[in-house]
């Protein structure tokens, strides 16, 4: 953000972020260390409301705990903590549209996507 920042002589409230299409929070189940990295205890984690609202515990048949983790939103929270206050999401999901986007969790093929960044003016 930084070298985005002095190179175009910005500031981060001046940015417009727009994330595109990415794994939905539906989709993306993520294991404990996941949440360690993200500074939350697995082991309290467990509890519905424990984890915060952007991993929701999903108990798994074989017992083996796991998460849905909110990409698009923890994404959402580090550019807003960066200072940016205008962050929007496609809401696309592109494990849960096959027609239109690759995924590797939901196929196990790799494909491309495309990202940019540019400057107005």
């Amino acid at each position: 953000m930084r070298a985005l920042c002095g190179a175009t002589k910005t500031q981060p409230a001046d940015l417009l972020a727009w994330m595109g299409p990415c794994i939905g929070p539906k989709a993306f189940e993520v294991g404990g260390e996941v949440l360690q990295a993200f500074g939350r205890d697995p082991s309290a984690a467990q509890h519905p409301a424990a984890a915060g609202d952007r991993f929701v515990y999903t108990p798994r048949a074989d017992g083996f705990p796991r998460w849905h983790a909110d990409l698009p939103g923890l994404a959402r929270d580090r550019l807003q903590a960066l200072g940016l206050n205008t962050v929007t999401a496609s809401g696309l999901c592109t494990f849960s549209d096959p027609s239109r986007f690759f995924s590797f969790r939901r196929d196990g093929l790799t494909g491309r996507l495309a990202a940019s960044v540019w400057r107005r003016g």
